[in-house]
């Protein structure tokens, strides 16, 4: 709780990712599975592919449900762009040997108004427990995704989204309802 920061914009932001992302979405997910044979087994796990979906879901929504709302907007593209380089890049330098000062430093440069500590943190949760990282990895490659699907075709949206609050969908499901969409995690 000590790192709780939350300002209407967030407690906006929260209500939308946790209610209308996870919860409806789970809902819906349920519902479907209660009156037809699915093909998926009906346990999630955070880490699971499906993660990619469900967190980058809820963390885009504002940029579909409440586009006029700048303060909200703006604050969903803050949260897109900072795991945009932090999070599949961060996971890829780690990965590959890149040293943590190296790290650092670019953290330092990208978002000079991270703090120290917040900046050992997410370092600490990209290193060292594989389990955790795969997860934080879900949120950057998953919004990644989603906002920019905000900016695609309104049919494209539509197929995404309806399918989406249908199944738990994997990385290559999305790219598949969406060929010209982006590589799921940024990479090719």
């Amino acid at each position: 709780m000590r790192n709780a920061n939350f300002t209407k914009v967030r407690a906006r932001q929260m209500a939308l990712h946790e209610v209308l992302g996870h919860g409806l979405q789970s809902a819906s997910i349920s519902a479907r599975c209660a009156v037809e044979d699915v093909p998926w087994v009906r346990l999630l796990s955070v880490h699971g592919p499906q993660q990619v979906l469900l967190e980058g879901w809820a963390q885009a929504m504002p940029l579909f449900i409440t586009p006029d709302d700048e303060a909200l907007v703006a604050s969903t593209r803050l949260v897109h762009y900072t795991p945009n380089w932090s999070g599949p890049g961060l996971h890829l330098a780690i990965n590959a040997g890149t040293s943590i000062e190296s790290c650092a430093d670019h953290a330092r440069s990208r978002v000079p108004w991270w703090n120290d500590n917040l900046i050992a943190g997410l370092l600490a949760d990209r290193s060292t427990n594989r389990l955790l990282r795969t997860y934080m990895w879900a949120y950057s490659a998953g919004i990644d995704y989603f906002a920019n699907l905000a900016e695609a075709e309104p049919p494209v949206i539509q197929s995404v989204l309806h399918n989406a609050y249908r199944a738990p969908l994997t990385p290559a499901d999305l790219e598949r309802l969406w060929p010209g969409g982006p590589t799921v995690g940024g990479y090719a």
